[in-house]
């Protein structure tokens, strides 16, 4: 049996709420943030924090144009 931590998801450390762009899911130690749709203002640092425990990653949004 799990017990419950809250998991929060941060973009440059300000807290991320679920909406039709932001997903979240949880499945017992798989936590998941899922962007729809992503803009060069999401740019950032993603921050995910259960507990005392954290984990970031960077994320650089590369529009069509910018790959030709």
């Amino acid at each position: 049996m799990f017990a419950f931590v809250e998991v929060v998801w941060y973009k440059d450390d300000e807290v991320i709420k679920q909406s039709r762009y932001f997903r979240m899911t949880s499945d017992h130690e798989c936590h998941t943030l899922r962007i729809y749709e992503a803009f060069s203002e999401d740019e950032g640092i993603y921050r995910c924090c259960i507990g005392k425990a954290s984990t970031s990653a960077k994320l650089q949004v590369i529009s069509k144009c910018d790959r030709m």
